[in-house]
């Protein structure tokens, strides 16, 4: 009778011993599962914040190169500019130079 009582089989001080025991084991359950609870939201805000950053460091790279790009397209169109403008100086001082020939003849 004694080892039914300690099985548990029997419904006096065995079953209440077993059950004190089996209520220790699932607080345990329930702190391990806490537990992989917290541990899979860390490992998911680690891996969002990863991404943030990767997409920070890909956003930055594309600004420098596109700032980079308009930087020669803009410095030679004003180039170009400079050197239309430079001949149209050219023309309007000829046009003046044979302006002023017609004058003095």
């Amino acid at each position: 009778m004694s080892k039914l009582y300690s099985l548990g089989l029997l419904p006096n001080k065995g079953r209440k011993d077993i059950d004190n025991n089996n209520d220790d084991a699932e607080e345990e359950e329930g702190v391990c599962d806490l537990i992989i609870i917290i541990t899979i939201i860390i490992i998911i805000i680690i891996i969002v914040i990863k991404i943030i950053i990767i997409t920070i460091i890909v956003v930055i790279i594309i600004i420098i190169i596109i700032k980079k790009k308009k930087n020669s397209n803009h410095n030679n169109d004003k180039d170009d500019d400079d050197d239309d403008d430079d001949d149209d100086d050219d023309d309007s001082d000829d046009y003046d130079d044979d302006s002023d020939d017609d004058e003095s003849v």
